[in-house]
């Protein structure tokens, strides 16, 4: 039952909840080399999908050894060291990526991130951070390739509405399934929490959250 339900949740991309379910990294859940196998592909799986692609390159080496003969370790393991030199590198054939994002719809693109010889940090202006390369680059050289936080596309059978009572405004249109998705993937994907909260340069704080069962309770 935990395996299916495991499952169940990588498939929902819940993928918070698979890493606690088969207690990763320790799997001490898993009594057989046939549930260990399980455990340890589901949770590469859950690795790949959050972009932490090291970790899921060593988690399908480990479940290659106990799994020889699923051909699909093979084919997730040779994604997963794809997507490493990609971030190692920044090699990319963007030609061959513009013709991926036109036979997808949406073009969701299976490829990492690279970040180049630069970084984010404080301006001397008020205009708050900015991005500087920390090298001498010429023209031509790649300084970052990253994926959006989040993205939507505008439905033309349906359109979102969104209320915002505190405020008496309202939101129309592929807004609000921006905004349902980035609020979605917070609360079933921890690891990206940080990087989205950091975007803000303003002084508010953030509140205080305890998880429960693998699920961010937050006290309102």
């Amino acid at each position: 039952m935990r395996w299916l339900r495991v499952k169940a949740y990588l498939n929902l991309g819940w993928l918070d909840l698979v890493l606690f379910y088969t207690d990763y990294p320790n799997f001490s859940f898993s009594t057989s080399a046939e549930s260990l196998g399980i455990a340890v592909g589901c949770a590469a799986q859950a690795l790949y999908s959050q972009r932490l692609f090291y970790p899921s390159v060593h988690m399908l080496r480990l479940c290659r050894s106990y799994c020889p003969n699923d051909n699909s370790v093979s084919l997730y393991l040779g994604m997963a060291e794809r997507r490493v030199q990609e971030q190692e590198t920044g090699h990319f054939n963007f030609s061959l990526l513009q013709e991926e994002a036109k036979m997808l719809k949406p073009p969701k693109l299976d490829h990492a991130s690279y970040y180049g010889p630069c970084e984010v940090r404080n301006s001397l202006s008020p205009r708050g951070r900015g991005l500087y390369v920390n090298k001498a680059v010429k023209a031509g050289d790649l300084l970052i390739c990253e994926k959006a936080f989040g993205y939507a596309h505008e439905r033309q059978d349906d359109q979102g509405l969104l209320v915002h009572p505190e405020s008496n405004r309202v939101t129309i249109g592929a807004q609000t399934d921006l905004i349902e998705s980035i609020i979605r993937k917070l609360l079933v994907d921890s690891y990206r929490g940080p990087d989205f909260i950091q975007l803000y340069r303003g002084s508010s704080e953030v509140h205080p959250w305890c998880p429960v069962a693998a699920n961010p309770v937050v006290d309102t």
